[in-house]
């Protein structure tokens, strides 16, 4: 048996999307176009192994390198999001190949670690078999967050009795006050939302992304927005991404205006519906620290409570993660809060490139 393992170019990009598209262990984080969408937007360079089991595909593990002298330089797999890691072929390997692959899979990656020079290795949240291998190899858990997962497989008036019973309210409120809620095209849409996020991200104190981002995501993935208006003014929107069954929420923006009218609220219920509707099996809230606001609301929506953990291989010194609650990012984000819309949408987008949170 004989694994062999190389750095994808793009004329591979076909294979390597048809066994993530395959994988019930994938996200759409590990699609190509994902990465076309980083290396498009933030000029990062991709290092994409495929590994390959007597000529055929037989696993996938998506890196991207980032530099940054004030953050270090590391391998990310894969940033601004909750997902990464190798991805193997279940279908036609047994256990102790796929451990086989995957163990090669990492040991490249950190051939490629010390190859560039990076200070560590970022895993988000890998599967459960990449897991068992991690700590043997020498890697740490870095960060925990958790996520919620709604089950859609179940009658839409199932889905809304298992609903906390404010966050019914809150939906019926938003009804009645005259929000209304519809599904638009993004691309037509991306103005009305970026304006929105913008504002979010100054009032969260956190460096934006650039608008280019949202339309690279639009044009190369299967992204999906709902928009709330109330008197005939668009007030809310979220941004979702869909791959296989699955539906993940990757994006929120509301008016800081009509916030007490609860149209996140809304437009997440007319979300799940919709994914009810046409068939998906799950509505995947996207990853949150516990204790926080946000983990208040995540946990009313009836959806299962699962952790996710980032795994990290040190090259030099143990780094802390960037984390935005905490230490000097918890200053620098008040300080970022107070920023003009116009400077943080040029400067932002560099800083989020070298934090990749």
């Amino acid at each position: 048996m004989r694994i062999k393992v190389k750095i994808a170019s793009a004329d591979l990009s076909r294979q390597w999307n048809q066994l993530v598209k395959w994988s019930r262990n994938s996200s759409v984080f590990h699609l190509w176009e994902w990465g076309d969408v980083l290396c498009l937007t933030h000029g990062f360079t991709r290092y994409y192994l495929v590994a390959f089991l007597n000529g055929e595909v037989a696993g996938v593990f998506p890196l991207i390198l980032v530099r940054s002298y004030i953050f270090g330089n590391k391998l990310v797999s894969t940033p601004f999001c909750e997902y990464g890691g190798p991805i193997v072929n279940e279908k036609f390997r047994t256990k102790t190949e796929r451990i086989l692959v995957i163990k090669k899979l990492l040991k490249r990656a950190l051939r490629l670690a010390e190859e560039f020079c990076v200070d560590y290795i970022d895993l988000r949240s890998p599967t459960p078999m990449v897991e068992a291998l991690l700590f043997d190899m020498g890697f740490k858990r870095f960060r925990t967050y958790v996520t919620f997962q709604i089950d859609l497989r179940r009658p839409v008036d199932i889905i809304w009795k298992n609903l906390n019973k404010k966050t019914r309210n809150a939906i019926r409120k938003a009804v009645k006050k005259g929000v209304s809620v519809r599904k638009v095209d993004a691309v037509n849409f991306t103005r009305y939302f970026y304006s929105l996020y913008l504002k979010n991200m100054k009032r969260l104190g956190s460096p934006p992304e650039s608008c280019a981002f949202f339309k690279h995501m639009f044009a190369l993935l299967d992204s999906h927005m709902f928009i709330a208006k109330y008197l005939g003014e668009i007030i809310g929107a979220i941004l979702l991404l869909t791959h296989r069954e699955n539906i993940y929420w990757y994006s929120a923006v509301v008016d800081d205006r009509y916030r007490y009218l609860n149209p996140t609220n809304l437009l997440l219920w007319r979300a799940l519906e919709w994914g009810s509707e046409r068939g998906f099996d799950r509505f995947i809230m996207g990853r949150t620290r516990k204790g926080t606001g946000v983990y208040m609301f995540k946990s009313r929506w009836g959806g299962k409570e699962v952790r996710l953990t980032d795994y990290a291989y040190f090259l030099t010194r143990v780094r802390k993660p960037a984390d935005p609650y905490y230490g000097t990012y918890y200053y620098l984000s008040k300080v970022w809060s107070k920023l003009p819309c116009q400077i943080a949408m040029r400067v932002g987008p560099i800083i989020r490139s070298m934090m990749t949170l």
